[in-house]
């Protein structure tokens, strides 16, 4: 179909999400106008399916502190995923859209506990799929543990968090971004957690130094 054709060649949807000069994504109230400038050129386009035009206008909400009103179009971005059949993975992008929008919403633990739920099927959907070294599953699980933690389920995403550590140093080595988050979001787990002992403080000092070293390094 007619956006994937022009996918990358600086013309088509593309154009109305990144700069063609720098190669950098718009943001703020930018990357809104031009995501609703997306939706209406291409809404009636009979040679385009839909899909694209509808993500892009979804994401521009929700990546710019308006999820409430990006949640519907990320449903409807989902369900028109699924009735196409496309493949798995594209599948699975739209629902870790709608995950993180449905955290992004405040709407209270209603919709904490939806993102949860559906960042759990996810992440046990690639490690079913592609196994659980992956790099596609590490980062699910990484975004699955500081889920956890941001909700307060403290002791769920240090379980998580500290099971995907070692797979993540041997895939990507030490300093790595994905490794650099996994020890950021289990340090802030322990800190936050009012269950920490003053041990479990101390140690999590110590490696958030050596992290911050490591990044420096970066």
């Amino acid at each position: 179909v007619k956006e994937w054709e022009e996918w990358h060649t600086g013309v088509g949807i593309e154009r109305f999400q990144k700069c063609l000069d720098c190669g950098q994504t718009f943001h703020g109230v930018v990357r809104i106008a031009l995501g609703w400038g997306c939706w209406k050129t291409y809404v009636n386009d009979s040679e385009c399916s839909g899909l694209k035009p509808v993500g892009v206008l979804a994401e521009s909400l929700s990546c710019s502190g308006q999820a409430k009103d990006a949640l519907p179009l990320l449903k409807a971005n989902l369900a028109m995923r699924q009735r196409l059949g496309v493949d798995e993975d594209t599948v699975l992008v739209a629902k870790i859209n709608l995950a993180v929008c449905y955290l992004n919403v405040n709407g209270g633990a209603v919709y904490d506990e939806k993102s949860i739920a559906l960042q759990s099927e996810i992440y046990d959907r690639r490690v079913a799929s592609k196994g659980a070294t992956h790099e596609d599953t590490i980062e699910d699980g990484l975004r699955l543990g500081g889920s956890l933690a941001q909700i307060g389920r403290f002791e769920e995403g240090k379980t998580l968090l500290r099971k995907l550590r070692p797979l993540a140093q041997r895939r990507f080595g030490d300093n790595h971004q994905v490794v650099l988050d996994l020890d950021h979001n289990l340090i802030a787990c322990v800190e936050n957690d009012p269950r920490s002992t003053r041990e479990d403080l101390i140690d999590a000092f110590a490696n958030a130094q050596a992290a911050l070293e490591r990044r420096r390094r970066v």
